[in-house]
C-alpha cells in the first residue's frame, strides 16, 4: 500500500498499544518486565485477532524520562509524568541526548522491535513507536503549560529546546530502524494547541527534520496526531512521513483532499464511541460504511482513530478485522 501497488486485501492495522496486555489476560507492568514479553504479547494479539501489523510501544513518557524526566509507575495503566525537568530554562544547560542503548526504558523498547521483526518472517508489519515528536517530547520536559507561554514570551529558547529534542527523537528512531522496524511511528498530538501558524514554525520544521533523515535511511513512517487535525492536514502532508494516522474527528475524503496522493492515510474508526462502547454489529457498521468510499481514499490502511483503550471488548476487535477482510477492493 505504501509503494501505491494493489493489496490482495485492504490492510487493518488497529492501535493496539497497551490494551493488549489486558486483552491477553495480564497487566501493563508485567508485559513491560522483558523485550521478550512485551514482543510476544504484541504478537499473540496480532495472532488472535488476524490483522496486518503490530505496534511495539509503551507509554509516551518513554523519551522524555530516558532524557531525566520524572515519572510515575502504575501496576495495570500507563505510566505519567510528574514534576516537568525543566521548571527553569537554564536547566537546559544541563539536558543531553538519550543513548537508546542505555538509557531509561528505551533498550526494552528496541530490543522488543529486533524480536518482534525476527518473528515476522514478513508476513505482518513491525511498527516501531518512537514517541515522541520533536515538539511533544520538548511539552513533556518543560511542562505543556509552561512552553505554551514559552511558544510566544521565549521562542529562542523553545528553539533550543527542540534542536535536542530532536536529536533525541533521531536517536531513538533510529536505533529502532537497525532493529528491524518496518515502519517507525511518532505522535505529536499536543501540536494541535499551537494552531497552524505556531505548527508550521514549531513542530512542522523538526517533524521535517526526522522523517526527512529516517527518509535517507531507507525506513517507512508514520505521523499521528490526535483530536481534529483538520485545519494541519495540509501541513502534515508537508512533514515528509510517508503516512499520516488520522483520528476520528476528521473526515477522510477531505484528508485525501488536503494530502498528497503518495501519502498513505491510516485511519479512523472511532476508538471510543465505537471499538470501546458499541455493539460488534455496530463496529462492523462503521467499518463497512467507511470502507465504501475506499475508492476515493487512494492509498490507505483501516485503522482506530488513536489507541484503543484497554476495555475494548474482544468481539469488537473481531468485528472490526473481519468488516476489513469482507469489503471489496474497489
Amino acid at each position: 500500500m505504501f509503494e501505491g501497488k494493489q493489496p490482495d486485501h485492504i490492510p487493518v492495522i488497529p492501535i493496539i498499544g497497551q490494551a493488549a496486555a489486558r486483552l491477553n489476560g495480564t497487566t501493563m507492568s508485567a508485559e513491560l518486565k522483558s523485550s521478550e514479553t512485551l514482543a510476544e504479547s504484541r504478537i499473540a494479539c496480532l495472532e488472535r485477532f488476524g490483522y496486518d501489523g503490530l505496534y511495539i510501544s509503551a507509554d509516551t513518557w518513554v523519551t522524555a524520562e530516558a532524557m531525566g524526566a520524572s515519572v510515575e509507575y502504575f501496576d495495570d495503566a500507563p505510566t505519567a509524568g510528574t514534576t516537568p525537568l525543566l521548571e527553569d530554562v537554564h536547566d537546559i544547560d544541563r539536558l543531553q541526548a538519550v543513548d537508546p542503548e542505555h538509557d531509561g526504558r528505551l533498550p526494552l523498547l528496541v530490543k522488543a522491535v529486533e524480536v518482534a521483526a525476527s518473528r515476522s518472517h514478513d508476513q505482518f508489519a513491525v511498527i516501531g513507536n518512537f514517541d515522541q515528536s520533536p515538539f511533544s517530547l520538548a511539552c513533556a520536559l518543560r511542562g505543556i503549560n509552561h512552553l505554551m507561554i514559552d511558544v510566544y514570551d521565549n521562542p529562542a529558547f523553545v528553539t533550543q529546546l527542540l534542536d535536542i529534542c530532536t536529536e533525541s527523537v533521531l536517536c531513538y528512531a533510529k536505533a529502532m530502524a537497525e532493529a528491524g522496524a518496518h515502519i517507525l511511528n511518532t505522535g505529536d498530538s499536543p501540536a494541535t494547541l499551537v494552531g497552524p501558524q505556531n505548527y508550521k514554525q514549531f513542530a512542522l520544521p523538526y517533524e521535517q527534520i526526522v522523517f526527512q533523515e529516517l527518509r535517507s535511511c531507507g525506513v517507512l513512517s508514520t505521523l499521528h496526531i490526535c483530536g481534529d487535525t483538520t485545519k494541519l492536514l495540509k501541513y502534515m502532508g508537508e512533514s515528509s512521513a510517508q503516512s499520516l494516522e488520522v483520528d476520528y474527528q476528521v473526515d477522510l475524503i477531505h484528508a485525501r483532499e488536503q494530502v498528497p496522493e503518495e501519502v498513505t492515510i491510516i485511519g479512523n474508526i472511532e476508538p471510543v464511541g465505537v471499538m470501546l462502547k458499541a455493539s460488534p454489529e455496530d463496529v462492523a457498521t462503521k467499518v463497512t460504511t467507511l470502507l465504501s468510499s475506499s475508492s476515493k481514499l487512494g492509498r490507505f490502511i483501516l485503522s482506530t482513530g488513536c489507541a484503543i483503550a484497554p476495555e475494548t471488548p474482544a468481539d469488537n476487535i473481531h468485528a472490526l478485522v473481519k468488516s476489513a477482510r469482507s469489503a471489496k477492493l474497489s
